[in-house]
């Protein structure tokens, strides 16, 4: 693993973990930034990327 440009304290939040949110994550672990992901599925391609995955219904 690379390690971070630079740490943040900043949080992202991202609803939906399909394949555009998988592509996010890469970036955000690069800017060692934490993120939180919501998506109905816990299979979802996000699921292994994110610092912490909440299963639920966005809507």
């Amino acid at each position: 693993m690379s390690t971070p440009l630079f740490s943040s304290p900043f949080t992202l939040g991202i609803l939906g973990g399909g394949q555009l949110g998988k592509m996010m994550l890469y970036t955000t672990r690069k800017w060692d930034i934490a993120t939180y992901v919501m998506d109905k599925d816990d299979t979802a391609p996000a699921f292994e990327g994110c610092t912490v995955f909440f299963e639920g219904d966005i809507m």
